[in-house]
């Protein structure tokens, strides 16, 4: 993926006109060229940029991990006689002789009908069974097995393989001979095209990263052409998410202390974002709950409120504003959770030399073909819908 140029046209545009450089190489787009740009794409340098995984197929799939929870979620338990219990798509984790406590009352698994279902023994070690709504906190208390027993297995974690496409963007650059080799208002004609080039890398970066939060997911038909989607599509509660839509009522410091202590307790601390990600309104509210921790004095020429990371009980969580982010959103991961993936070796966002221009053109592409992998969805943590006002 390479090019030889007369000029630089690798770097982004920063300076008009560019230095000529008869060895200039420009390669394919990759994480250094990201870094150098003169654009804000935070996210899309957090996640590693473009230079991720190779996949071999449009449509690629992804090993789901499975985030084993301590506290399952559940339908509830009758007072007696009801010998199983709902625990939609987690029966495979807990297998035969788990323990759970339910308030007062212990039940032990002894079969798994289904994927969504738990066979228990009702009153387990001498409790007494109790109806228990389905708000009760159901969690793992051991297991136990008789020393004879025949093993049991765990089924395997991998009920479904989530998956996403690629999609391809390209773009053509020209620039006519008698042009190249004229000026126009003082400008030499042979940098235009050069210009051109940095300002389309620009762009292209630009929209990879918009992408990545707010494309859908869609496998294309005749006359329109397939999209990857983004984390607004996979980041759901439908996909294990913790995800609250505030309503329009404001957002509050209790919002994030109240998501990361549900998670905490189904996923583990360990497991927790380390990033937020927000619109300027939630990172300005943030800033200030701790105005009141504000210092200045005479000899103190600065004052500060802004919060860039906040340590919680749940470790120290970094905040990064974002203007990608439609207004009313803050997203909450870890940032090896999020990566952007490119179709085979020609999938790269790369620029190259072309001559199958309509007439005599000096002319230019780009190219690339890439998806995303959003991968440990229970993990991640979503605000939507918050007053923009109060």
């Amino acid at each position: 993926m390479v090019m030889e140029a007369t000029r630089v046209v690798g770097s982004p545009d920063s300076g008009y006109p560019s230095q000529p450089d008869s060895q200039a190489i420009v390669m394919q787009v990759d994480n250094e060229l990201i870094e150098t740009m003169d654009i804000s794409i935070p996210l899309l340098t957090m996640v590693g940029g473009v230079s991720g995984e190779q996949v071999r197929q449009n449509k690629f799939f992804w090993p789901l991990g499975d985030n084993w929870t301590r506290r399952p979620t559940h339908g509830g338990l009758a007072a007696v006689g009801t010998a199983t219990i709902t625990v939609t798509a987690q029966a495979f984790r807990y297998p035969i002789g788990t323990i759970f406590k339910l308030e007062s009352e212990l039940v032990r698994v002894t079969g798994i009908p289904d994927v969504n279902t738990l066979s228990i023994t009702r009153g387990y070690a001498g409790t007494t069974p109790a109806t228990h709504a389905s708000t009760v906190e159901m969690i793992v208390a051991g297991s136990s097995m008789h020393e004879g027993d025949t093993w049991v297995y765990r089924p395997t974690p991998t009920v479904t393989l989530p998956f996403n496409y690629t999609m391809v963007d390209n773009a053509a650059l020209r620039n006519t001979w008698s042009r190249r080799d004229s000026q126009f208002y003082g400008v030499d004609g042979s940098q235009e095209l050069d210009k051109y080039t940095a300002d389309t890398l620009r762009q292209k970066m630009v929209g990879i990263e918009e992408a990545l939060i707010s494309s859908r997911r869609f496998a294309g038909e005749a006359s329109e052409p397939r999209t990857s989607g983004g984390m607004e599509y996979f980041i759901t509660s439908a996909n294990g998410a913790d995800v609250t839509d505030k309503s329009g009522a404001a957002i509050q410091l209790a919002d994030f202390h109240g998501a990361m202590d549900r998670r905490a307790k189904s996923i583990g601390v360990e497991n927790l974002p380390d990033t937020f990600i927000m619109d300027s309104w939630a990172k300005q509210k943030i800033s200030a709950y701790f105005q009141g921790a504000r210092r200045l004095t005479n000899q103190e020429k600065i004052g500060n409120s802004v919060v860039d990371s906040i340590e919680t009980e749940w470790g120290v969580k970094k905040l990064l504003m974002h203007y990608s982010l439609p207004f009313g959103n803050v997203y909450g991961f870890k940032a090896g959770d999020i990566e952007v993936v490119h179709l085979g070796s020609s999938g790269m966002p790369h620029i190259g030399e072309t001559m199958e221009n309509t007439g005599p053109f000096q002319g230019r592409y780009y190219y690339a073909e890439i998806g995303f992998r959003i991968k440990h969805i229970e993990r991640m943590i979503r605000f939507h819908n918050y007053s923009l006002t109060s």
